[in-house]
């Protein structure tokens, strides 16, 4: 059985962090640690935190392995937990947005390309250093990402609704009908819902292909809350 402990290794006091992780795993049931980074996008250039994150990371899994503690990763934001008043990104990804069309500027929406492409490359990179699996947290959802409700309903998902749904609605007449005690309100609720799904299954996939452009072999899972 795995013991699994995530934890947050600063740059600034890295090894002296590393010989307590080392000495916690010696006296405790803990077989693998698991390595937080925040991979939302965040600053220009985009990459270069994650970068330095694997660069960190492959410093860590070197120090672990000698002394027989396995290490992963834990991505700990990609879309983003919520507004915190954190520095806001300047990247002109999609955001997302709630059913009355109020926008999480901090959190990404999964259909966008751009932002696809970002995931793909901050998952191709963390692959290449070999980490013993990777985790994907709960922020990789589209509730729950306050202040907005019901979401995603940015003009991304608006169109893959419709698309799905074989509809013409705009924002207002998809929220508008969902009100419905009727067959066509529990029909729009349900395409709803299934074609948020979707969406999120695209970016898990999205993930999934760029581990497996690396190696297939590496375990990835997803933390629920």
């Amino acid at each position: 059985m795995k013991m699994i402990t995530a934890v947050s290794i600063r740059p600034w006091n890295e090894a002296a962090i590393l010989d307590d992780l080392v000495d916690l795993c010696q006296k405790s049931a803990t077989t693998h640690l698991a390595v937080m980074y925040l991979c939302h996008p965040e600053g220009l250039p985009l990459m270069k935190k994650n970068e330095d994150a694997a660069a960190q990371f492959l410093r860590v899994k070197e120090r672990l392995a000698s002394s027989g503690v396995k290490a992963g990763i834990l991505i700990q934001s990609l879309i983003d937990h919520g507004e915190r008043f954190q520095p806001l990104s300047p990247v002109s990804f999609q955001r997302i947005v709630g059913f009355d069309g109020a926008e999480v500027r901090a959190c990404f929406c999964p259909l966008d390309k751009g932002f696809l492409d970002y995931t793909r490359d901050m998952v191709t990179l963390f692959s290449k250093t070999n980490p013993d699996f990777l985790f994907i947290d709960d922020d990789v959802r589209l509730e729950n990402h306050a202040p907005v409700r019901w979401a995603c309903a940015c003009p991304l998902h608006v169109e893959h609704f419709n698309q799905h749904a074989n509809r013409h609605d705009s924002r207002e007449e998809i929220f508008e009908a969902m009100k419905g005690d009727d067959s066509l309100g529990f029909t729009v609720r349900k395409a709803w819902q299934d074609s948020g799904r979707e969406s999120i299954l695209a970016l898990m996939r999205t993930i999934r292909e760029a581990i497996d452009s690396v190696d297939p072999t590496i375990r990835c899972g997803k933390c629920v809350s």
